[in-house]
């Protein structure tokens, strides 16, 4: 199966929140080096030939147990094209066992459980834990410009007046048609703000994330860096040394 798709449904973008297994809980840099050194590539590498259309993985530094370590968009064409490359082939199902080689899925009172669901289309109100796209349009996120913010409740808010807030500017930031940003994703969960912005140009005409900036504490606010990463069984594969806070565009160099 190649993968010759540039645009896909939007709701097909899968939104993963990703916390470090437990036997990795006292290890943060043996976690960053599985991420670095297998996850990430790995990920580009076994699945993009069966139908991944874009990967974008943030890495999260901070001490917070019960924030992502990582968070990512996984983009296939459909629902359906993500479902089959992950349970219909041999690489997909080792793929999805990786998972657990890196990440906890148990739950813990020590650090939080890893997740992803799709996104639903947006309709002016935000609902715990359920991503969102903003706009009814197909999206190229693996060309172009991806812009990635995190951001905590202020201590001054309530959970209620965050969201009253953050569904206040959605509406009328979204209100007007956009000019450069061609699909978003947003997401509230625990009181935390994630936000995804793809422009497909090289001018970013408008952004909501100063708006978030205004309202909320700055945990990550990054633009993706592209990463090439060689196709799987190359002579001379990559490791990536993750050092910081940090977001990829990740894809197989051609």
């Amino acid at each position: 199966m190649t993968n010759q798709y540039t645009g896909y449904d939007p709701d097909a973008v899968r939104v993963w929140r990703g916390f470090r297994s437990l036997d990795l809980l006292e290890d943060r840099v043996g976690f960053y080096e599985a991420l670095g050194e297998v996850f990430i590539p790995f990920t580009a590498q076994a699945m993009t030939p069966l139908g991944l259309t874009a990967y974008i993985p943030t890495v999260i530094f901070n001490d917070d147990n019960f924030l992502p370590d990582e968070i990512a968009l996984v983009a296939y064409p459909t629902q359906c094209a993500y479902k089959c490359a992950s349970k219909n082939y041999a690489a997909g199902r080792a793929y999805g066992k990786l998972h657990g080689a890196v990440f906890n899925f148990k739950t813990s009172t020590k650090i939080g459980t890893s997740h992803s669901e799709f996104p639903q289309l947006y309709k002016n109100l935000l609902a715990e834990g359920q991503p969102f796209y903003l706009l009814p349009n197909q999206a190229d996120w693996r060309s172009g410009k991806v812009r990635v913010y995190v951001g905590k409740k202020p201590d001054s808010d309530t959970t209620d007046d965050f969201k009253t807030n953050l569904e206040a500017l959605l509406k009328e930031f979204y209100s007007t048609p956009m000019g450069s940003i061609d699909n978003a994703i947003v997401l509230l969960e625990n009181d935390v703000v994630f936000y995804w912005e793809h422009h497909p140009g090289p001018v970013e005409e408008q952004s909501l994330i100063p708006h978030l900036e205004s309202n909320s504490e700055v945990i990550v606010n990054n633009h993706a860096s592209k990463l090439a990463v060689p196709p799987i069984f190359s002579p001379h594969d990559i490791k990536i040394k993750l050092t910081k806070t940090e977001t990829f565009n990740v894809s197989i160099k051609a």
